[in-house]
């Protein structure tokens, strides 16, 4: 009855954050796990609490702080436009650099929704300048967030490499946590290409935009940062110093959530900003909704709900076409609510105990969870999620943005079944 009814407050989480995203889908979670685990749980206060993630919650906040130093201060967006300008003219050479300038700053630790929020207000007035179609260029910008979504640095990669460190996944994969890691996420890095200039070159060919503005003014649109910088010399040393520290640490086998708060040490001396300033672009919504969600599960899964599910599923579907009905499960949910935040919490204990349940070799085990990490995400550019709203968001005044919604819409539902078939192709591995 407890963990029916733990089913059922997540599920409609879920269904209120794909409705009403304002209504945040984290907080409800966290209350929801300290009321049911406090009163039908029988448990105590204290043991409730032990759900929410602390470490994953430290490590998140040390490295966005350390992220919201650098965009404050105005390094970010110093890199990002320097480079901006610097593009070439021509149309998929230009696509191609858009897609590895904001892979680099997702994979830097500001993570996919706030890379987008950052790039997207630069490349989309770009593409009407260029005459490269909306839905085209929002394709490459969601394509080249999400392929370097599981960085290391990153929140969904911290997230995964996180539960694979707890659950002490890397050793029944039979590789080390490093080499693991790095292929999960080069394997989301090539699919996500791929994707990405597929709906690239399908959006080109039926979409145009031919309006040509009189040179565009690449500026974000966001609060502009104060004149802390002098000079573009400072600007590059700063910021060349501030990243070495962070990576070197990491290069020394640092602990993550060391590294980001080193570092985050590190630009509260070197740059002018205050504490204050930047702990405000600090994106604690996302933090709470990955941790909110996190905990439920964990409660959730206190109960055994991985092994329940991956049962059933096991008992009721042909063994190898089981990831394909949990990757499209989780690839529907994903282009209605957050793949990182919802998603990924909620379908890697699924994973984890669906593996154990069916005794899966270290190749399945593996092929699968890349699956569920390609397929949360390859559904992304659906406008009712984050980073599609954000792109059409940033389209420029006069855009024809109900085209670009219905154009983003369809492409993200076209990429359901995708993530149907990537579980497929993992289960022929079992």
């Amino acid at each position: 009855m407890f963990l029916a009814l733990i089913v059922a407050t997540l599920g409609i989480i879920i269904a209120v954050s794909a409705w009403k995203p304002r209504l945040h889908a984290g907080t409800f979670a966290l209350a929801a796990t300290l009321v049911l685990g406090t009163t039908m749980g029988g448990l105590s206060a204290e043991k409730t609490l032990a759900f929410f993630p602390q470490s994953l919650f430290l490590t998140l906040f040390g490295v966005t702080l350390f992220s919201s130093f650098l965009d404050r201060a105005g390094l970010l967006t110093f890199a990002v436009q320097a480079t901006v300008a610097k593009l070439p003219r021509h149309r998929g050479r230009l696509a191609t650099a858009t897609f590895f300038i904001i892979a680099a700053v997702t994979a830097l630790g500001l993570g996919n929704i706030a890379a987008v929020a950052l790039v997207a207000p630069l490349a989309m007035p770009l593409a009407r300048e260029r005459g490269i179609s909306f839905p085209a260029m929002s394709v490459v910008v969601i394509g080249g967030a999400n392929a370097a979504a599981f960085s290391p640095l990153a929140v969904a990669g911290i997230l995964v490499g996180t539960y694979v460190t707890k659950h002490d996944l890397a050793s029944r994969a039979g590789l080390s946590l490093e080499a693991l890691m790095l292929w999960l996420a080069g394997g989301v890095f090539v699919f996500m290409a791929f994707i990405s200039f597929l709906g690239y070159r399908f959006f080109s060919a039926r979409h145009s935009e031919t309006r040509e503005l009189p040179h565009a003014t690449l500026q974000a649109s966001t609060e502009p940062a104060p004149p802390l910088l002098h000079g573009e010399l400072h600007a590059k040393k700063r910021l060349g110093l501030l990243v070495c520290v962070f990576i070197g640490a990491l290069a020394f086998r640092v602990p993550l959530a060391v590294a980001g708060w080193s570092a985050a040490a590190a630009a509260l001396v070197l740059t002018h900003v205050k504490l204050d300033d930047a702990l405000k672009r600090v994106p604690f919504s996302s933090l709470l909704l990955v941790c909110g969600m996190s905990a439920l599960v964990a409660l959730a899964e206190s109960r055994d709900l991985g092994a329940l599910l991956a049962g059933f599923t096991s008992g009721h579907v042909n063994l190898k076409a089981s990831p394909g009905v949990l990757s499209f499960l989780a690839g529907t949910l994903s282009a209605f609510s957050s793949s990182t935040g919802v998603v990924l919490p909620l379908f890697l204990p699924i994973v984890d105990a669906f593996s154990e349940t069916t005794h899966v070799e270290s190749g399945g085990f593996v092929a699968m969870l890349g699956a569920m990490m390609a397929g949360t995400h390859v559904v992304d550019a659906s406008p009712f999620s984050t980073l599609g709203a954000l792109c059409i968001a940033a389209c420029p005044p006069g855009a024809a943005r109900d085209g670009t919604f219905r154009a983003l819409l369809f492409w993200g539902l076209a990429m359901i079944p995708v993530a149907g078939l990537l579980g497929l192709a993992a289960g022929s591995f079992l």
